[in-house]
């Protein structure tokens, strides 16, 4: 029995899962984009995702998401963030917005967290 739970707890140990799980992480993400905190939604991305934006944003002059500052909800807009499936090297989360609007997210394990790609980019 011993063996069992020491198996385990080495599984645990080693799993992405064992830190924020992907669902805290989208939502985090979507909620600093809510508040036009874009320096924060930034870092949740993944260092790939946050490498070609940084290469579209010495294009454009500026990061669409750091200098994100005028982002306006409508009032009373929500979203809720829905688990989807989670392997051990990517998990794809849902988004229910306001207006029937639904997206997913997609995230790669990085560190005992996970990280986001940008919705248009697949991991």
């Amino acid at each position: 029995m011993s063996i069992r739970l020491l198996i385990l707890g080495l599984f645990i140990s080693g799993c992405p899962s064992a830190g924020p799980n992907p669902e805290t992480i989208a939502q985090q993400f979507l909620t600093h984009l809510s508040r036009s905190e874009g320096a924060q939604a930034h870092g949740l991305l993944c260092k790939r995702d946050q490498a070609m934006l940084a290469a579209l944003s010495s294009r454009l002059g500026s990061d669409p998401i750091k200098s994100l500052s005028a982002l306006q909800l409508r009032a009373g807009a929500t979203f809720q963030v829905q688990p989807g499936k989670v392997t051990a090297d990517s998990a794809e989360v849902h988004v229910l917005a306001t207006g029937d609007m639904s997206f997913s997210l997609h995230l790669s394990p990085q560190a005992s967290s996970w990280c986001l790609h940008l919705p248009h980019l697949d991991p």
